[in-house]
């Protein structure tokens, strides 16, 4: 074995021990604050009061859980798919780009979450007004961040292009996506997390289900394990599909998967 691909490999495991000490380090935070230095209960449930929590209403929290999930998935797909054609529309055509841009550039001004009376007043508590909420605030990220990906083509791939004939109004589709998709991947981390703050904030004002919903009515009833019970729940769903978007990018740009450990050959 190389020493290359020894050094690949022992930052891989180094990689791989540092996020297993992440993911030890709050619950022993957590332990030691609520048995050793003994914070009331008040301030901060023990986490056998959380466990016994989602215990007796496991079924709650699932049912809650996965109604969030769904409005999560619809509106950041949608988002992921109108934000990445209109990026490519406004790089293709400038007569696209010079009206689309004034306006879009207003609303990205715009926190998502200042949105929400709008979209209550006009859906009220159904998932529509959720969903395309989501789908406004990925897509005008998306799109812009898929226009400077295209614009900003490295000199390489504009020649190669160039030698074929093909500029910039010519460009197809199928070759716009893979070039979007190879920088494209920490704009849909972002947007996720704007995603994640969007649908429980709206989960919490004008919502009977979902975990805003649960956060918010634990608060009116000072349950303070049940909002740590959905927090937990919401940090386990964002993980997910932090790690679902990672993995999904990576089978697509497949010419730039890294070195991974099980597919060194010795």
């Amino acid at each position: 074995m190389s020493l290359e691909i020894y050094s690949q490999l022992r930052g891989l495991k180094m990689s791989r021990l540092t996020k297993i000490l992440g993911f030890i380090l709050m619950p022993l935070l957590w332990i030691i604050l609520s048995y050793f230095l003994k914070v009331p209960e008040n301030y901060l449930p023990s986490p056998l009061s959380v466990i016994k929590e989602f215990y007796e209403l496991k079924s709650l929290f699932l049912y809650h859980f996965s109604l969030t999930a769904i409005r999560l998935a619809a509106g950041m797909a949608g988002g992921i798919f109108i934000g990445i054609l209109i990026g490519y529309l406004m790089f293709k055509y400038e007569q696209f780009d010079n009206l689309f841009q004034p306006f879009a550039q207003s609303i990205r001004a715009i926190p998502p979450v200042a949105t929400i009376p709008f979209f209550l007043l006009w859906f009220g508590f159904s998932d529509k007004g959720k969903v395309l909420m989501l789908i406004v605030a990925v897509s005008v990220n998306l799109a812009f961040s898929g226009y400077q990906i295209l614009y900003d083509m490295p000199e390489k791939y504009r020649i190669s292009l160039l030698n074929l004939g093909i500029n910039r109004r010519d460009m197809s589709i199928k070759i716009a996506i893979p070039l979007i998709l190879e920088k494209i991947l920490p704009t849909l981390r972002f947007a996720l997390v704007i995603s994640i703050a969007s649908i429980i904030t709206i989960e919490m004002i004008g919502s009977q289900s979902g975990l805003g919903y649960l956060i918010q009515t634990a608060r009116t009833t000072f349950n303070l394990s049940g909002i740590f019970v959905c927090v937990f729940l919401l940090a386990i769903l964002s993980y997910i599909y932090d790690t679902l978007t990672i993995v999904i990018i990576k089978k697509l740009v497949y010419w730039e998967r890294r070195l991974d450990y099980e597919e060194v050959r010795f």
